[in-house]
């Protein structure tokens, strides 16, 4: 103990309480942080490392928030892929992304296990299809994956239709319009491989776009 004043001071009190207060502001920039949208352990710990907080503080508040449930990686997982699947994401870009946000391989397995079925994956992809080629109004998909025209669409089926050049797009040789029509489709399973769907899903798609 040090003498300050007359008064007796304990210096591994004033060190105790001096931890307990960093650890309150860190929670604090912590909860700051989640106030903004709900984040992973892995997310919450690098933001709270760019602020310059010791990474054992870190660690004990980042622990303490996920015991009490303001972190949940399961959560986090689960919306992100639903989400994401929502809006026409396929299942490896949602893996790669949850990846990269540090979410574990095995609870990426089991929070995608839901859209891993070939036929669930095949219907998102051909649903994300029709939107890039500007269809998703002419045509409705059933609970079978067919393709229909939709009520009120006066779209009219021609075997590769959308593949098809208009009459100014080609000199109208043999050559030429499938180079078109290999082009368009080259695109589109870029685009579709691009959004994470995997080959089968792609081509089969590609290959139900290029019979409207």
């Amino acid at each position: 103990m040090n003498d300050v004043n007359g008064k007796k001071i304990n210096k591994a009190s004033v060190n105790c309480d001096e931890e307990k207060q960093y650890i309150l502001n860190v929670r604090e920039d912590a909860l700051r942080i989640l106030d903004y949208g709900d984040n992973t352990q892995a997310e919450l710990k690098r933001k709270l490392s760019v602020k310059g907080h010791d990474s054992a503080a870190i660690d004990e508040v980042v622990s303490n928030l996920t015991e009490q449930h303001y972190v949940d990686d399961r959560r986090f997982a689960e919306n992100y892929a639903r989400v994401k699947s929502e809006s026409g994401k396929g299942p490896l870009w949602i893996r790669r992304k949850l990846t990269e946000k540090g979410v574990s391989s095995q609870l990426i397995s089991e929070v995608l296990s839901v859209y891993s079925d070939i036929d669930s994956e095949r219907m998102a992809c051909l649903e994300k299809a029709l939107k890039i080629c500007g269809l998703d109004r002419e045509f409705d998909i059933d609970e079978y994956g067919s393709v229909s025209p939709a009520n009120g669409s006066d779209y009219e089926f021609e075997r590769a239709g959308f593949f098809e050049p208009d009459d100014d797009e080609t000199d109208g040789s043999r050559f030429e319009v499938y180079k078109y029509r290999e082009k368009k489709k080259a695109r589109l399973i870029r685009k579709l491989t691009s959004a994470g769907f995997s080959p089968s899903a792609v081509y089969y798609s590609v290959n139900i776009i290029a019979d409207l």
